[in-house]
């Protein structure tokens, strides 16, 4: 009957409603994670270079 129709169509609006607020939750969460990878990579990168730099300092030192 057109009003079961009328039902099921507004049923499925609602949820594409909710499916295209999680989709857009989920697009953020990875936009985030995806952030936090770049910046603990760039920490990580810092403290690589530090530790490069000490120990050529002190293989330096060794050498003397």
């Amino acid at each position: 009957s057109r009003g079961e129709q009328i039902e099921k169509l507004e049923s499925s609006k609602i949820e594409l409603k909710f499916l295209t607020e999680e989709r857009i939750k989920s697009d953020d969460l990875i936009k985030t994670l995806e952030e936090d990878r770049i910046r603990l990579q760039t920490q990580l990168d810092v403290v690589k270079r530090d530790l490069e730099e000490r120990n050529r300092d002190l293989h330096k030192e060794r050498m003397r």
